[in-house]
């Protein structure tokens, strides 16, 4: 079997489990060992546990990563501020010009490059830099890359059970990411706070971890004054009952204007679920949520959310085609459709 260097964040133990730059390594990693290769993988979630010893190791691994000449090939999915502290360490230790292989975490690589956040030269000799988006794409190759490739996040892309029939009155809505303001997650409330006024329309479930930095007891405050909102607590979307639940209601919402949002894999995990989302126009969701999809509206603006949801009311049969065309739309963010060539790349180098 290919064996080759893994080096991202896992968060195979109790700390930081849950986030869309895990989940997407699962997935990467469950991909890669389902086509026969070997991964050798450097959890950089380790430090995080505060053992000193287990911080050690993972520094160790790394350097040996470099300074030793086998395995050949090095791929790196991190949030660009983390790669860069690795190809800091690969720049002084890559004596053996081993093949690296770069996947983008998050939508704001461009932006953390203009600023001089991230130096450049760490990147621009890679093997590879793959990004989630297309716009992402055309950004640096204008800026002088000439190893940058777009492929979509994605999933392991299925079917499942579903009891759904149709929306009812009251249409149920769900939200499903961490919680935290930049999310979007107050900007709903306000919005089905007002809209509810006269008549309940709507309900709304949130599942997700509540950020650290986000005062809880404020969420909870808030939801606590909305008989029209609950806090559900964590999907587990590695277990397909996670995706039964979320079939059943009618629209996905995800009203984010988070800096570092780049390709949600949430808004797959509404696809397979097969519920129409209603997103904001902010970063590249308009690059994911088409009309086979859902809807748009304009990024932190109250009004035009209430409007695009009001309308979505007023033509619930529109959900049920939207619910059909999905079951297609999906399968582009299948990981065995995106990642045929990675794993080329991989074979290959």
């Amino acid at each position: 079997m290919k064996k080759f260097i893994f080096i991202g964040s896992i968060g195979i133990h109790k700390y930081n489990s849950i986030g869309g730059e895990i989940m997407k390594n699962r997935e990467l990693l469950k991909y890669f060992r389902e086509e026969g290769l070997d991964p050798v993988v450097i959890d950089i979630e380790k430090y995080k546990e505060r053992n000193p010893l287990k911080t050690f190791t993972m520094i160790a691994k790394l350097l040996l990563t470099f300074l030793w000449p086998f395995p050949r090939t090095v791929v790196i999915s991190k949030y660009p501020l983390g790669a860069e502290k690795i190809l800091k360490l690969a720049k002084f230790t890559n004596v053996f010009r081993k093949n690296i292989l770069y996947l983008v975490i998050g939508g704001d690589f461009v932006t953390l490059i203009q600023t001089k956040t991230v130096d450049t030269d760490y990147f621009k000799n890679l093997r590879l830099i793959i990004v989630e988006s297309m716009q992402m794409q055309v950004a640096l190759q204008e800026m002088g890359f000439k190893n940058v490739i777009y492929k979509p996040n994605f999933k392991h892309v299925r079917e499942i059970k579903s009891n759904y029939s149709k929306p009812g009155e009251v249409m149920k809505l769900v939200y499903l990411s961490r919680i935290m303001p930049e999310k979007g997650v107050e900007l709903i409330l306000n919005a089905l706070d007002e809209i509810n006024r006269d008549r309940l329309l709507f309900q709304i479930d949130f599942y997700g971890p509540i950020q650290p930095a986000y005062d809880s007891n404020r969420f909870a405050e808030i939801i606590s004054k909305c008989d029209f909102a609950s806090y559900r607590g964590i999907l587990d979307m590695e277990d397909s009952k996670s995706y039964e639940i979320l079939s059943s209601y009618d629209l996905f919402v995800f009203p984010t204007y988070f800096d570092g949002e780049g390709f949600p894999g949430v808004l797959i995990d509404a696809m397979i679920a097969g519920v129409p989302i209603l997103a904001s126009d902010f970063r590249f969701n308009s690059e994911i949520v088409n009309e086979n999809v859902g809807y748009l509206f304009r990024s932190c603006d109250k009004e035009d959310l209430i409007d695009k949801l009001i309308m979505i009311y007023n033509n619930k049969e529109e959900l049920l085609e939207k619910r059909r065309a999905i079951r297609n739309e999906k399968y582009k963010y299948d990981v065995n459709v995106v990642c045929e060539q990675i794993l080329e790349e991989i074979r290959n180098a």
